[in-house]
């Protein structure tokens, strides 16, 4: 029986992979790089943390990263720079009625933050986990065992909402079922969600046991 329901942010909740690029590049620029990442170089590394594509696009060491990162918890962000999934506040709405709702992402509190301010839906998570608040990031299972841990559930009593491979191998090891989201069918997922409204649809299935 599926009791909570736990969300990736970006390429979930939110569409900001273009906003992200633009991100790191103005941050390097303004750190004085004169070498600034591609699209097509920063997508490959979109499932990242943020540290882990500093060390990715600069090859800095440990001080230099962490300047970076210094930078990245101080800069200020606009609402503009979110590009909020169509859809996905009225499904978060109507979900939180009948399941618990966690956040398990890679984002840096601040970014967290950002994205809450501007969908107006903290209240609809009872837990939000982040970039700091564990070690290992997925595709280890430690962030959903963390928000599982604080949920006081078991692992086969949630679903994880993702949308790369990371996200797939992180809820399999953590022994949870996984909806895949948009429309990009890796292999190994659950289930798979053509329409973010399609999700309340495709958990009370599960429940079911027809998926």
């Amino acid at each position: 029986m599926i009791k909570a329901v736990i969300f990736d942010i970006d390429g979930v909740l939110i569409d900001s992979v273009k906003a992200n690029h633009k991100l790191f590049r103005g941050l390097l620029k303004e750190a004085g790089y004169k070498k600034l990442p591609t699209f097509s170089e920063y997508k490959k590394l979109f499932h990242l943390t943020a540290l882990d594509t500093f060390k990715e696009l600069t090859g800095a060491k440990k001080k230099e990263i962490n300047r970076l990162m210094q930078m990245l918890h101080g800069l200020k962000r606009s609402s503009s720079s979110i590009k909020v999934t169509p859809g996905s506040v009225a499904t978060i709405k109507k979900i939180s009625k009948d399941y618990r709702l966690a956040l398990v992402t890679s984002r840096i509190e601040a970014g967290v933050e950002h994205y809450l301010e501007v969908t107006k839906t903290k209240t609809l998570f009872e837990v939000i986990v982040h970039y700091g608040h564990y070690k290992k990031p997925k595709p280890h299972p430690e962030p959903l065992l963390l928000a599982c841990k604080r949920l006081k559930i078991k692992p086969e009593q949630t679903v994880y909402i993702g949308d790369t491979h990371t996200d797939i191998a992180a809820a399999k090891a953590a022994n949870m079922k996984v909806i895949l989201y948009p429309k990009t069918k890796l292999v190994g997922a659950t289930a798979y969600a053509l329409k973010f409204s399609d999700i309340p649809r495709i958990v009370s299935l599960m429940n079911k046991g027809k998926i």
